[in-house]
């Protein structure tokens, strides 16, 4: 109960100074955080519930090192996981199932220290490596803790809520006057958040252009790719028959996710959730193909999604500037790939003049800094759990709406590293921990599944 108590004696002294939203921010955290180390399940809820909705916040005092609520969450989750596996508390799995995330771990590694040839690095580039080895631990985690359906499906429903409500807190901020949302936000930075009307974000960074939705993410495509998460989650319980409140709930959260990802204008996250709808469509509900095909035919045909409309041809003709800077940057990650295939180049900056780090592609972005080889197994360990999903036979069993909404993250996953590079970039250290934990949590669901039908048949 040590994080409510830090919570309280922080929370007392900041309501005497007025600052309600810290009060309520800090009591909820120290809460969820407690609940953390009472059970293993909540820990790993606590992960995601942060991570969808209070991503960046730190807390607000200086121990010389800042710590974000993410930090305290994952820190608490990976000291238990140690402490179970000293005490011999955790499944044991086989070594072939970790073994590429621990290689992968491995290279990460080689590539941190390769890259202070080229950059020695600043205190927080340190700091943001090391988050990053935390957010790769939590495939194991998630592999040898998720034993039992219950602790899937609570950790599965945590994204779901979680990403619910931040789509519903974008909503609301989105539609409140201006000057409100920029008050609102600015509340939040005794937690490090940017305040004021630098908060907001336009389409091509105009104010005269419309704004885009953000909620506590601080990013337009950032809260998209929260929401091509919760989105697969909540597809497959529209079409859970036996339970009409949760289709009516399923169906009202998908309401709110679907609005928000619109408002973001983020042509990713669009392509990403028709994806994510076209694999269920194929793999389980055909309903979901005459859905989606009227969906975009009225997204095609109001006069009110016209804008967008126009957007996203100008993208995939790459006639926008957006588009056309994309494939600058493809061109100088390729290029870099070309001198360096086996290594990349590290982190933290380019061995030249006339290249530059970062590409708004994953895949690009693994290549680029840690080497083909690198890449190779970062691309097996995503693609496995969808190799496993079609040799499970998870159709009729107790988690297969869960089960089909994991498969479906996956598939955001691949999706929206086409185009973003959230997932591996270090200042966003809540999108890599999604990233490895909804993996391990997906590998963890079709290990529980095989082994289910394995009893059944001996018996």
């Amino acid at each position: 109960m040590a994080a409510v108590g830090t919570a309280a004696l922080l929370a007392t002294g900041l309501a005497a100074a007025g600052h309600a939203t810290t009060v309520v921010v800090l009591v909820a955290a120290g809460a969820v955080l407690a609940a953390s180390l009472r059970w293993p399940d909540c820990g790993l809820s606590a992960v995601v519930l942060t991570a969808v909705l209070l991503p960046f916040a730190v807390l607000p005092v200086d121990f010389g090192l800042k710590p974000s609520l993410l930090n305290i969450a994952m820190g608490l989750v990976l000291v238990r996981w140690a402490v179970a596996g000293i005490r011999g508390e955790l499944e044991p799995v086989h070594l072939f199932s970790v073994a590429p995330v621990l290689l992968f771990a491995l290279l990460y590694t080689a590539a941190v220290f390769w890259g202070f040839n080229f950059e020695t690095p600043s205190a927080f580039e340190v700091r943001k490596t090391a988050e990053y080895l935390m957010d790769l631990m939590l495939f194991p985690v998630a592999l040898t803790t998720l034993t039992t359906a219950r602790r899937i499906r609570i950790v599965v429903n945590a994204l779901a809520v979680g990403g619910t409500v931040a789509a519903l807190a974008a909503l609301f901020l989105y539609f409140v006057p201006r000057t409100a949302a920029a008050d609102i936000l600015g509340s939040l930075a005794v937690f490090d958040y940017p305040e004021g009307h630098a908060a907001l974000r336009y389409i091509t960074d105009n104010p005269l252009e419309a704004m885009r939705a953000i909620g506590l993410s601080t990013d337009p495509n950032l809260l998209g790719a929260g929401c091509v998460l919760t989105a697969a989650v909540l597809l497959p319980f529209l079409f859970r028959w036996q339970s009409p409140t949760v289709q009516i709930a399923a169906c009202l959260a998908l309401a709110v996710v679907a609005a928000a990802t619109y408002l973001t204008y983020s042509r990713n996250a669009l392509l990403a959730i028709g994806t994510i709808g076209l694999f269920l469509a194929v793999f389980r509900h055909r309903i979901l193909l005459p859905a989606g095909g009227a969906l975009a035919l009225l997204l095609v045909l109001l006069p009110q999604t016209q804008g967008y409309v126009r957007r996203l041809a100008e993208g995939l003709m790459a006639r926008d500037l957006a588009t056309r800077m994309r494939l600058t940057e493809y061109a100088n990650a390729l290029e870099i790939v070309r001198e360096w295939p086996w290594t990349g180049i590290g982190f933290f900056g380019p061995p030249g003049v006339d290249l530059e780090m970062g590409v708004s592609m994953v895949y690009l972005a693994v290549a680029s800094m840690m080497g083909v080889p690198a890449l190779l197994l970062f691309c097996g360990i995503l693609l496995a759990p969808l190799l496993q999903f079609q040799g499970t036979p998870w159709r009729g069993h107790p988690l297969e709406p869960w089960v089909l909404g994991l498969a479906g993250v996956v598939i955001g996953l691949v999706m929206t590293g086409i185009f973003d590079h959230f997932y591996v970039n270090l200042l966003y250290p809540h999108m890599s921990a999604l990233y490895w934990l909804l993996l391990g949590t997906c590998t963890a669901a079709l290990r529980l599944v095989r082994s289910d039908h394995g009893v059944a048949k001996t018996a």
